[in-house]
């Protein structure tokens, strides 16, 4: 898929998802726009799943840090056991921000804000930001720009991309900022009374799993690689031409055949509409 048909296809459905996620409805027009990439049957949405498996993953990243804590374990263990979790973590965090993560509304922003707490990230900030990338793909005004356009800030981009999200802190509200303040005069502090555990047994497995996410999920589907990495290996990526397509699947539903064939009809219907 060239840019100019992500920056176009992708744009008409981030703005759709953004402004029903930001204002709680949709927006002058978007109901008849809406109506109009909906001609097709939409396979039935299964959300829930994600939810319920993030607990015992937020559970497993708990125990195995206060073993660390308490010496129990040492912090390469930690870390090895952390990894996966943390991953499982990134991708609820992820599954929240387009309200994929369950059906119940509060219980999925409950687990988006710990999913994303764990990455030093308010979810509102998150869900802002990534919303904006979702209007924007391809675009010189992607805020995710950072993680697969070439130059000097490529490997800072992807390695410490959920601080690049804080560029998005001058859009946010009055309460989004004071969120995202707090958060960050919480874990500062942390670093600052116990440096050493809170950077090996937290800040070391989070910016791994993070980065290896920025990579697969941003670079690789939009970089210069994109269209050889969707048609060769869609999974390395999560599907993530289908996820731009449609973005309330959760990441389970998306490696179905009839929902990767509902994506396709979805933009080859877009596509005719330019």
């Amino acid at each position: 898929m060239s840019k100019a048909f992500q920056g176009s296809v992708w744009g008409r459905l981030g703005k759709l998802e953004e402004e029903r996620h930001l204002t709680g409805k949709y927006g002058p027009g978007c109901r008849q726009r809406v109506k109009r990439t909906n001609r097709f049957k939409r396979p039935k949405l299964d959300r829930g799943l994600t939810a319920y498996l993030f607990f015992p993953a937020a559970s497993g990243v708990v125990v195995f840090f206060a073993g660390l804590v308490a010496n129990v374990i040492p912090w390469w263990l930690n870390l090895m056991a952390a990894l996966p979790l943390y991953w499982y973590c990134y991708m609820t965090a992820h599954d929240a921000v387009h309200r994929a993560a369950h059906q119940n509304q509060v219980l999925n922003n409950w687990v988006g804000w710990i999913s994303s707490g764990l990455f030093g990230l308010p979810f509102s900030l998150m869900r802002r930001a990534h919303l904006s990338h979702h209007c924007n793909a391809g675009r010189k005004d992607d805020i995710e720009r950072f993680a697969y356009v070439s130059g000097w800030q490529l490997p800072f981009g992807v390695i410490l991309g959920n601080l690049f999200f804080y560029a998005h802190f001058p859009k946010c509200n009055f309460k989004e900022k004071l969120s995202a303040a707090a958060l960050v005069f919480v874990v500062l502090s942390l670093i600052f009374y116990f440096p050493q555990t809170m950077l090996l047994g937290w800040i070391l497995p989070m910016q791994l799993v993070f980065g290896l996410g920025m990579f697969t999920n941003i670079y690789l589907p939009h970089g210069p690689y994109a269209k050889w990495v969707e048609e060769h290996v869609p999974f390395v990526t999560g599907f993530h031409e289908d996820h731009h397509a449609m973005p309330s699947y959760p990441w389970h539903q998306l490696c179905r055949r009839e929902i990767r064939f509902a994506c396709r009809q979805k933009r080859d219907f877009l596509r005719n509409k330019r």
